[in-house]
C-alpha cells in the first residue's frame, strides 16, 4: 500500500548537490503543464526559480566551523568520539535547523554527547528565523551552493585526547545505560577531547568512506555476529535480572489500564486479547544484553512496504536498546532482486539499523548451523516475493513470525516451516494494532488541553516556522507577498489544510471548499501527491464561485528540480482565494510539521500517513485505492470512529475505488462529506478513537513487549512471570491488576540504572 514516507527519501534531499551556481531568480510567463482554464477565464502563470537564496535561509556552521561541509563535520564527529554513531539526516539537520553552531564540542552536545560547558566551550545562540532572513521579492540574487554541496572529506585525524579525573568502573555484570539507534551518548571526562581545534581533514577515497560509513553488513559478518549473540544471550537468560531496565517511555499509564480493561467486557475472545495486551506491558522493561533478532523486508508497492519492515525494527529497538555488544543484533535483511532498492540503494542508512543484502531474486534463507541463526526472525510484511524466505527460513530454528499490511488477512504460505505465525496489523480485536508516533500523541495532548479554537489554531500554526524543504516555504510564503510563516500563525484568518493522497488532490480540494463555504478568509490546502494534480476548469471555476471564491492559486511545487510554479485563475465570483499547492514529495520531517500546522480535518491513504494523522487526533477522509485490504481499513477506521453506516458511505463515496461501482463524485458528494466530515469534527470522533487505539492497539509496544516477553519466558524468571500473568488474566476486567502486573515487572531488575 501507498505509504507517507513513499513521497520523502530523506537520504536524495541531503545529498550533496552537484557544485556550480543557480540562476537568477525571476519571473517568466508561461503555459502551466496540464489542463488550465478553459473558455474566457484569464489565467496567468509564474515560474518562481527555487533557490538558496529566495526562499529559506540556507544555513551554514559558524565560527571554527566556517565553511565546512556536513562531511567534513560528521567525519570530525566521528574522529573525536569514535565510540559515538552519528547519522548524516542529523548532523545536517544541524546545519539547517535554528541554532547556530560554531564550534565541534557545542555540536556535539547539541547531538547529545557531553555539554558545551564540559567541553570548555559557550552555548550558542538561536539564529534569526529562515523565512524573516529571506531576501526581499525585488532582489535578483544568483547564489552558489554551500559549502556543504560541494566539498566531500574524510574524517580528521585523531585529536589529543585530554585526561580526565578517575572515574570509577562499574562492577563487570551491570551492562552500560542503552541508547537508542542513530543518537549519540555522553562520554566519561577521561574520553572528553581537549578543546583545541580539530586539525584539517585527511583526504580519502569515496569509495573507502562509502565502506567505511555504510550500516550494511556481508553475510558472514552477520553469521558471526548472530553466533556469538546466540552464545551470549543463552549465559544471559540464566541472571536475567542485571540485563533488564525499567523503560519510563513506555507511557503506560492509567488510561492505558483502564481501557484495557474496560474492552475486557465487549471483547469477543478476551483470552486472546489478554495476550496482546500482556505483549503490550512487557514494553515497560528494556533487555541491554544480546538480542539477535532479524527483520526481513521486501517491497511490491514501493518503499511503503519496507517501511513496515524498517518500523519493526524502530519498535524493537525500543526495547532491546544499544548497549555495547549489541548493536548489531537488531538487523534489517532483504535481497539484492528487490527493486526500490536497486534505485535507492543507500535506502536503509538512514535509519540506524545494520543491514543485509542477500543475493540473487527472492532468495531462500542463507545457511546457518542449527541454533546460531537468530532468535527470532520477522517477515515485515509477508508478500508473494518473501515467499522463497519464508518456506526455507524455518532450518534456523528461529521463531518466525510475519506481519500483514493494515486489514490484510491471508494465511502463511503453504510450505512455511517450523515455529511460524501470522498477524494481521490494523484496529480490528484480532489484529496486531498499528503504529503510533509519539511526538503527534504529544501534540495531540497540547492540543486537547486548550479550549479556546482560536488559540488551538494559532499553536499548530506555530509549527510551520519548523518547515525545512525550501520550495515549501516558498510555495506557502511566495516572496512578492512579503509574508513570513510567524505573520501566518498571527493572523486569525489563516487557515491551513494537508493531505497525503494518490490520486484524489482534486477531490480533496473541492471538498474543502465545500468545509470553508460561508467563511471569507483565505484557504491553503497543500497536498502531497505523486499523481494527478488538481486543475481548473470552467465548471470548476463556476462551482467555486458559487462557494465563495474568486480566485484559486494552483501552485505546483517540483522537489527534484526545485522549482515552483504558480497559476492564478480568476472563477468570475467574489469572495476568497484558495491556494492549491501540490508537491511529488514531502520530506518526511516536513510532513510531520505538516500534520502539527493543518487544520484538524486531512486526506490520507495507506498506513504510514494513517496512522500519524491518527495519532494527531485528525479527522481522516481515506482514500482507498481499490485493494481489498485499502477498503477494509477504511470500514474499519470509520466504524471504530463510531461513524454511522449512511456517514460511512458518504465519505467512501470520494474514494477512487468507489468509482468502479457507480459515478465518479461530483459536488453533491463532496458536500456530504463535507458534512459528515465537520460532524465527526464538531464531536471529536476521531480524537477518541486516538486515545483508544494508542492505549490499546499500540503496535509498537506489541512487537518490542512481546519479544521481550519471549526472552524472558525462556530465562530464569519463567516460573515467577507466569504467575503473575495467572494473577492477572484471574482479573483482567480490573484496571488495578494490571498496574499491579507492571508493578511486578518493574521490580525485576537488579539495578535501578
Amino acid at each position: 500500500m501507498p505509504d507517507a514516507r513513499e513521497q520523502a527519501m530523506r537520504a536524495h534531499e541531503e545529498r550533496p548537490e552537484k557544485s556550480g551556481t543557480r540562476p537568477h531568480r525571476g519571473s517568466v510567463t508561461a503555459r502551466p503543464p496540464g489542463p488550465v482554464a478553459r473558455g474566457p477565464l484569464p489565467a496567468s502563470v509564474t515560474a518562481l526559480q527555487s533557490t538558496a537564496g529566495n526562499m529559506a535561509v540556507q544555513r551554514a556552521f559558524a565560527g571554527e566551523l566556517s565553511g565546512l561541509s556536513t562531511d567534513q563535520v560528521l567525519a570530525r564527529l566521528k574522529s573525536r568520539y569514535p565510540n559515538e554513531r552519528f547519522l548524516y539526516r542529523t548532523v545536517n539537520d544541524a546545519r539547517r535547523g535554528a541554532a547556530v553552531h560554531d564550534t565541534l564540542a557545542g555540536l556535539a552536545a547539541a547531538l547529545g554527547v557531553g555539554a558545551p560547558q564540559q567541553q570548555g566551550e559557550a552555548a550558542t545562540a538561536p539564529e534569526a528565523s529562515a523565512s524573516a532572513a529571506a531576501p526581499a521579492a525585488s532582489e535578483s540574487v544568483t547564489t552558489t551552493p554551500a559549502a556543504s554541496e560541494s566539498v566531500t572529506a574524510a574524517p580528521a585525524t585523531r585529536i589529543p585526547v585530554a585526561p580526565g579525573p578517575a572515574v570509577k568502573s562499574p562492577p563487570p555484570p551491570v551492562p552500560p545505560r542503552p541508547v537508542r539507534p542513530g543518537t549519540a551518548v555522553s562520554v566519561g571526562a577521561g574520553e572528553r577531547a581537549s578543546s583545541a581545534p580539530a586539525p584539517a581533514p585527511v583526504q580519502a577515497p569515496a569509495g573507502e568512506r562509502a565502506e567505511r560509513d555504510s550500516l550494511r553488513t556481508s553475510e558472514g559478518d552477520f553469521k558471526g555476529n548472530t553466533e556469538a549473540a546466540r552464545k551470549g544471550l543463552d549465559a544471559e537468560l540464566q541472571t536475567p535480572g542485571r540485563y533488564l531496565r525499567s523503560r519510563g517511555s513506555s507511557r503506560l499509564t492509567g488510561d492505558v489500564f483502564e481501557k484495557m480493561a474496560a474492552s475486557m467486557a465487549s471483547a469477543q475472545n478476551s483470552d486472546a486479547l489478554l495476550q496482546k495486551y500482556l505483549n503490550q506491558l512487557y514494553s515497560c522493561l528494556e533487555w541491554t544484553g544480546r538480542a539477535p533478532i532479524t527483520v526481513y523486508t521486501d517491497e511490491a508497492n514501493g518503499k511503503g512496504d519496507l517501511m513496515l519492515g524498517v518500523k519493526t525494527a524502530d519498535a524493537l529497538r525500543e526495547n532491546f536498546p544499544v548497549s555495547g555488544e549489541n548493536k548489531n543484533d537488531i538487523s534489517l535483511m532483504t535481497h539484492k532482486g528487490n527493486r526500490y532498492l536497486k534505485k535507492h540503494p543507500d535506502f536503509f542508512e538512514q535509519f540506524g539499523h545494520p543491514y543485509t543484502v542477500l543475493g540473487g531474486m527472492f532468495p531462500d534463507a542463507p545457511a546457518l548451523a542449527p541454533g546460531a541463526g537468530p532468535t527470532d526472525v520477522v517477515v515485515a510484511p509477508q508478500l508473494g516475493s518473501t515467499k522463497p524466505f519464508q518456506e526455507s527460513v524455518g532450518k534456523w530454528g528461529s521463531e518466525v513470525s510475519a506481519m500483514n499490511e493494515y486489514a490484510r488477512d491471508e494465511p502463511l504460505p503453504a510450505g512455511a516451516q517450523g515455529r511460524s505465525a501470522l498477524h494481521t496489523t490494523g484496529l480490528e480485536e484480532h489484529e496486531a494494532g498499528i503504529t503510533f508516533h509519539a511526538g503527534l500523541r504529544a501534540y495531540k495532548k497540547e492540543q486537547d488541553a486548550k479550549t479556546d479554537e482560536r488559540e488551538k489554531r494559532a499553536a499548530r500554526l506555530d509549527h510551520l516556522e519548523a518547515l525545512k524543504s525550501k520550495e515549501l516555504i516558498t510555495a506557502l510564503f511566495p516572496p512578492e507577498q512579503e509574508r513570513t510563516a510567524r505573520d501566518f500563525a498571527a493572523s486569525a484568518g489563516s487557515r491551513l489544510y494537508f493531505a497525503y493522497s494518490n490520486k484524489s488532490a482534486q477531490r480533496f480540494a473541492l471538498t474543502v471548499a465545500e468545509v470553508e463555504h460561508g467563511s471569507s478568509h483565505d484557504v491553503h490546502v497543500v497536498q502531497s501527491t505523486p499523481k494527478a494534480k488538481p486543475t481548473v476548469d470552467a465548471s470548476v471555476a463556476a462551482t467555486l464561485a458559487g462557494l465563495g471564491v474568486s480566485k484559486v492559486r494552483l501552485v505546483e511545487v517540483d522537489l527534484q528540480t526545485s522549482q515552483v510554479k504558480s497559476t492564478d485563475v480568476a472563477t468570475g465570483g467574489q469572495g476568497k482565494t484558495m491556494h492549491w499547492i501540490t508537491t511529488s514529495g514531502v520530506p518526511h520531517d516536513d510532513m510531520i510539521t505538516m500534520i502539527k500546522a493543518s487544520e484538524p480535518i486531512m486526506m490520507t491513504t495507506g498506513n504510514q500517513s494513517t496512522s500519524e494523522a491518527l495519532s494527531a487526533g485528525k479527522t481522516i477522509l481515506y482514500e482507498s485505492i481499490g485493494q481489498k485490504q485499502s477498503r477494509a481499513f477504511r470500514d474499519s477506521l470509520y466504524k471504530h470512529a463510531g461513524i454511522a453506516p449512511t456517514d460511512r458511505t458518504a465519505l467512501a463515496a470520494v474514494s477512487r475505488d468507489h468509482d468502479r461501482e457507480g459515478a465518479v463524485p461530483g459536488q453533491p458528494e463532496f458536500k456530504a462529506a463535507a458534512r459528515v466530515l465537520k460532524d465527526t469534527q464538531a464531536n471529536d470522533r476521531m480524537g477518541r478513537l486516538s486515545d483508544e487505539a494508542a492505549a490499546t492497539k499500540n503496535l509498537d509496544r506489541w512487537i518490542g513487549g512481546g519479544h521481550l516477553r519471549g526472552y524472558l519466558k525462556k530465562s530464569a524468571l519463567s516460573d515467577e512471570l507466569n504467575t503473575a500473568e495467572a494473577q492477572l488474566s484471574s482479573s483482567r476486567t480490573d484496571p488495578a491488576a494490571y498496574r499491579r502486573f507492571v508493578d511486578h515487572l518493574r521490580g525485576l531488575p537488579e539495578s535501578a540504572e
